[in-house]
């Protein structure tokens, strides 16, 4: 049996959950998942490839094969839709923290999104969620098999 070891560290009031399998089933990429059923959202992960010149991200739908096994890694329900979700370094973040730390891995001058982590967490999630409540509103909800 596989041993897994589970660390659970608290700063800033920001979850992280490490995993950590002792045959290497490490994820060492830097993974955005996004929900591919909402056209804010596709169009978001386009913005961000398309800033991503350096290819630092693998921008991947929540509904794919690929999004549905780093779910599963995790421990996260396979319909997990409620939030971007940012992995880097076998950690990952949801909400406001993956948006930021997604922004924050292209480097440069996105770095300064970083400064954001300085606004508590209940405050930047509650932005977050208000958006996230309002996103099949702001476009079409749309079935995008084609987008990555």
């Amino acid at each position: 049996m596989k041993n897994i070891r589970i660390t659970v560290v608290h700063l800033l009031n920001i979850k992280i959950v490490s995993f950590m399998n002792s045959h290497s089933n490490k994820i060492n990429q830097k993974i955005v998942l996004y929900d591919a059923f909402c056209t804010f959202c596709i169009q978001s992960a386009y913005q961000l490839k398309h800033l991503d010149s350096g290819c630092h991200l693998k921008i991947i739908p929540l509904q794919s094969a690929e999004g549905r096994n780093n779910l599963k890694f995790f421990n996260l329900p396979e319909n997990y839709n409620k939030s971007v979700i940012f992995i880097n370094e076998n950690k990952y973040y949801l909400k406001s923290t993956a948006v930021i730390r997604a922004f924050s891995a292209l480097g440069g001058i996105y770095n300064g999104f970083l400064v954001f982590l300085l606004i508590p967490p209940f405050l930047r999630d509650f932005v977050y969620t208000q958006i996230s409540k309002m996103r099949y509103y702001y476009k079409n909800k749309s079935n995008c098999n084609e987008c990555y």
